[in-house]
């Protein structure tokens, strides 16, 4: 029971956080990732250092839908109690104030945020941060989302990612959610909460139990596409670029054929 009571155990709607020390992002990673877990916050964090943050602003009882739809269809189910709000992390170049006053004129210094939900083995919800610096001239897909934060209108561009939990949502739950937060945001879509993918991928002839989820067919990440509004479908990838120039796959990264076998296909949507 304390563990659900400290996860937000007081009414402070924000805390700041200034860290200058790799001991500093290692105490915020252990804040929320249990030990042994937690390669996407790890990544989140080395991220943000490599856009130099310097602070941090924390969003307690932050109501992500997304987490909401997930606690009302799955763990508010479970016998362990599970808090029902996240926190969100916003990461900024610049310092803020400590009232977090004029957070507007520090919109070219925010990089972006991530949502931490109360599950310890993989806290990492929703996420928007802009690439990697290295990545500044390169070609990928992105949008924006304009983020609301006590009053302040900031704007976070980048591709929307979310982890799996290994329960309710697993990867091919969260690369599809991906695809349809970001036809959301940049082509204005209909929007989609996580609980409304995991959904729409049920049924068909699978091995396995399907919630807790062991994973999705093709068949079934295909059908639930479809039913999501989305036109699905099956590309095989080449072996080599020639072979992508041949088959008219342009797009097709190099790196990613010359590393995937091609009986293996992916979806087009």
């Amino acid at each position: 029971m304390s563990r659900f009571f400290d996860w937000t155990p007081d009414d402070n709607p924000a805390e700041i956080l200034r860290p200058q020390s790799a001991d500093d992002w290692r105490g915020l990673h252990e804040r929320y990732a249990q030990a042994g877990d937690g390669a996407p916050l790890t990544r989140v964090l080395e991220l943000a250092q490599e856009h130099g943050v310097v602070a941090i602003v924390i969003e307690r009882r932050y109501i992500d839908a997304d987490y909401r739809s997930e606690h009302a269809a799955f763990y508010s189910t479970t016998f362990r109690r599970y808090p029902s709000v996240c926190h969100r992390l916003h990461f900024f170049k610049s310092d803020v104030a400590d009232d977090l006053a004029n957070l507007e004129s520090l919109n070219d210094a925010y990089v972006g945020y991530s949502v931490m939900r109360p599950l310890r083995h993989a806290p990492v919800g929703k996420t928007m941060m802009a690439a990697p610096p290295e990545l500044a001239t390169g070609t990928f897909c992105s949008t924006s989302e304009t983020v609301h934060l006590f009053g302040a209108s900031l704007t976070a561009r980048g591709m929307p990612f979310i982890s799996q939990d290994a329960q309710f949502l697993r990867c091919a739950h969260a690369a599809q959610w991906m695809v349809l937060r970001h036809s959301s945001l940049r082509y204005d879509t209909p929007k989609w909460l996580t609980a409304d993918v995991q959904a729409a991928a049920l049924g068909g002839v699978v091995v396995g139990r399907q919630v807790p989820s062991e994973g999705l067919s093709f068949h079934q990440m295909l059908v639930s596409l479809d039913r999501l509004g989305l036109s699905p479908g099956r590309l095989p990838l080449p072996r080599s670029r020639a072979d992508s120039r041949a088959a008219g796959h342009l797009s097709l990264p190099g790196v990613l054929c010359r590393h995937v076998n091609s009986q293996f296909p992916v979806i087009v949507v």
